[in-house]
């Protein structure tokens, strides 16, 4: 139920929504009021008033969802445009393929001890997948930069 356009013209829509669930508790309440007996025309009303209940709770979720987005989507923007940011953001991938790297090498030593040879050699092609990918990636984005 939730509109990504843009948050001028969603919450416009939302706005409306929530009116329009005014309307229908309204609506409902004089209807159950009038009908003052436990008849269909009373039924509706009460299923009124609920509908009307829940557009104005969804529209009010969703006004506050789309606020928050937009300072959050602000935010973000000017973190990925920041140099500092861009250079905290490669050095923690560097590091964690390290980590990796040196959790894969304690792993074959691990299963080297156990003599479980299967899960050592599927652990050494894993750890050949992960220095291939780095080298042609590293590659790729020297050529492309």
């Amino acid at each position: 139920m939730f509109i990504k356009s843009n948050s001028k013209k969603s919450s416009k829509i939302f706005t409306i929504l929530a009116f329009i669930g005014l309307l229908f508790i309204l609506t409902g309440t004089v209807t159950a009021y009038i009908a003052n007996e436990e008849g269909l025309a009373s039924r509706l009303g009460g299923f009124g008033a609920g509908m009307g209940c829940s557009l104005i709770f969804v529209s009010t979720i969703s006004l506050i969802i789309n606020g928050r987005k937009s300072e959050q989507q602000l935010k973000k923007e000017q973190n990925q445009i920041d140099e500092r940011f861009i250079r905290i953001r490669e050095k923690a991938s560097f590091g964690s393929f390290f980590v990796s790297i040196f959790s894969m090498l304690v792993a074959i030593i691990t299963f080297l001890c156990l003599n479980n040879m299967p899960a050592c050699f599927i652990t050494i092609v894993l750890l050949f997948i992960h220095i291939i990918s780095y080298s042609l990636f590293i590659f790729r984005y020297n050529k492309i930069l």
